[in-house]
């Protein structure tokens, strides 16, 4: 079968480094890391395996930033490589070991697949602490070769479990989750994703009377908004995003107000709808004192931080969903001098309630009262074009993308 793979050069990683920005092509062209090639298609591991025909695989900004090399190197103990991206996936089960069928699964079964392993795909006994309360994506043990498998922790960043830009996929029994009928394909694959945006949600619920804060204008930042919508909080929810088009988006899912950074004065949109005050300090930018009682930061870069950190009220809450790598020298004063929360969350698992946070999105999205969440999927590509789907998600101020979806040639 073919995959979309990614194998770490150190050659061609230095020169991507040096002249990217300038020659973009040396992110995902014939000098990248990045190739698409025949792969082997990866056999049962043991009867509680199964193998899904992969239907479809979402683009995320976490593969963006592998593709242009921006993710932590504090990352790198816990993935293997070479690797074929896509972590997010849907598809059927075409191959069923007698284990996962006793737990249900049959051929045919539409699955999304949860990427995170831990312990228990290793056949670890006891589990770390971490996988002994459902959370594998935070395996203490995912920098090791434990279990057959290479140092790792998520499908799509695994040498010996090849992701969803491929025609199949190797999942565990524990991993699969069974897709409701009422579940629209094109729903299904925001599966991963809407997850994400619920378990940031569950992490600080807010209140109706609080007004909330979404930084962003990619997947997770929708994924926030839809979860908050689809989960029923009445809180006033503003969404702050660079161009117009990402915010008559976020009108459309359910946000009272957007800001657009590149054509408004975002402070004072901020001290308009939130009554918060300017204050002007000898040098730097004005400070409030109000603003938002919960801010999502869906972004992750230096500037994201800095917007949440200025914007969220004294005794509020900063949510970093987005997945936040190195930044540079932050100005950390507003945490102490606000008394602010921050709580960073990743990945999915079991909640409060007892349910695992994929079930409960495959609840929210069943129905037509969910048929808002289609319309973030803009673009589909097949395997043969990934270079284009990269270059419409480094440009989505003219591609118009939000949610590239990947489906096998075969199926197109």
């Amino acid at each position: 079968m073919r995959g979309v793979v990614f194998d770490v050069s150190l050659a061609r990683y230095a020169l991507a480094k040096a002249l990217g920005k300038k020659v973009p092509s040396l992110y995902y062209g014939a000098l990248s890391c990045l190739s698409l090639r025949e792969v082997a298609e990866p056999m049962l591991r043991g009867p509680a395996w199964a193998k899904v025909a992969v239907d479809a695989a979402g683009f995320c900004g976490s593969d963006l930033a592998t593709v242009l090399l921006k993710m932590s190197p504090a990352l790198t103990p816990f993935s293997s490589f070479p690797a074929v991206l896509g972590h997010e996936i849907f598809g059927r089960l075409t191959e069923v070991g007698a284990e996962a069928r006793a737990a249900g699964f049959r051929e045919g079964d539409r699955v999304a697949v949860n990427p995170a392993f831990g312990c228990r795909v290793r056949g670890i006994d006891p589990p770390c602490p971490s996988c002994a309360t459902g959370h594998p994506a935070t395996c203490h043990r995912a920098g090791e070769s434990d279990g057959g498998l290479a140092p790792g922790f998520s499908i799509g960043y695994h040498r010996d479990l090849p992701g969803g830009f491929s025609d199949v996929v190797l999942a565990h029994a524990t991993q699969l989750h069974r897709v409701p009928d009422g579940v629209p394909d094109v729903r299904a694959v925001l599966t991963e994703p809407l997850s994400i945006g619920l378990h940031a949600v569950l992490h600080r619920a807010p209140r109706d009377d609080e007004q909330v804060l979404i930084v962003g204008g990619g997947m997770i930042a929708y994924s926030v908004l839809a979860a908050l919508r689809l989960a029923g909080h009445k809180c006033r929810v503003t969404q702050l995003v660079l161009v117009p088009f990402q915010a008559e988006l976020a009108r459309a899912l359910g946000a009272d107000d957007a800001i657009v950074a590149t054509q408004e004065d975002v402070l004072a949109r901020v001290v308009q709808l939130t009554g918060a005050r300017r204050h002007k300090p000898i040098i730097g930018r004005e400070v409030l004192t109000g603003g938002f009682a919960v801010s999502f930061d869906c972004v992750g870069t230096p500037d994201s931080l800095r917007d949440a950190l200025a914007y969220t009220r004294s005794q509020g809450t900063i949510v970093m969903v987005g997945a936040c790598g190195i930044v540079p020298r932050p100005d950390l004063t507003n945490i102490w001098a606000k008394e602010l929360t921050i709580q960073g969350t990743y990945f999915y698992g079991p909640e409060a309630s007892g349910r695992h946070t994929i079930d409960l999105a495959l609840e929210m999205m069943t129905g037509d009262g969910a048929r808002a969440v289609d319309a973030l999927v803009t673009h589909h590509f097949p395997l043969e074009k990934y270079q284009e789907a990269i270059v419409a998600n480094i440009d989505r101020g003219k591609s118009k993308a939000m949610k590239t979806v990947f489906r096998p040639a075969a199926r197109t």
